[in-house]
């Protein structure tokens, strides 16, 4: 389980020491799942201008939840400057004491980056766990974050 952990924080800190300005993004994603209620920290590293990877530590169905995801990104500027949406998958990972979930997640949304360095998302996630048995959670967030 700790391997798990180290390998995703792992691949997150690799791409920091190789970027640029503006790469990166960092804030507060929450939402309202099927479930339970979620909050993470997200972090965002983009590989290139349609490409990125998001990492996000949270709490969320499982007391500790680490996601990392691929995300292909679309430039929407042509109906309002600084528009854009997102799609991608990635892996999840749930620690709740004695039991460990792991699955696959998908997401999807819109942001919006303004001229000062924030951006303000709203996106969908479902996920779905096997600790045993096969779990589906789902929720809408929205995610506010520094560009730097």
């Amino acid at each position: 389980m700790k391997k798990i952990l180290l390998i995703i924080l792992g691949s997150m800190m690799i791409p920091m020491a190789y970027g640029n300005e503006k790469d990166h993004a960092i804030g507060l994603r929450v939402g309202i799942p099927s479930k339970a209620a979620s909050a993470e920290i997200s972090y965002q590293y983009n590989l290139t201008t349609a490409s990125r990877l998001e990492f996000g530590l949270g709490v969320a169905e499982y007391p500790v939840q680490a996601v990392l995801m691929y995300q292909r990104v679309g430039d929407l500027s042509s109906l309002a400057s600084g528009l854009k949406v997102y799609a991608g998958a990635g892996v999840v990972a749930g620690f709740y004491s004695s039991k460990t979930g792991v699955g696959i997640a998908a997401q999807g949304g819109l942001e919006y980056n303004f001229k000062s360095p924030f951006q303000v998302s709203l996106d969908y996630r479902p996920k779905v766990f096997w600790p045993g048995q096969t779990i589906y959670y789902d929720d809408i967030s929205v995610g506010v974050r520094y560009k730097f």
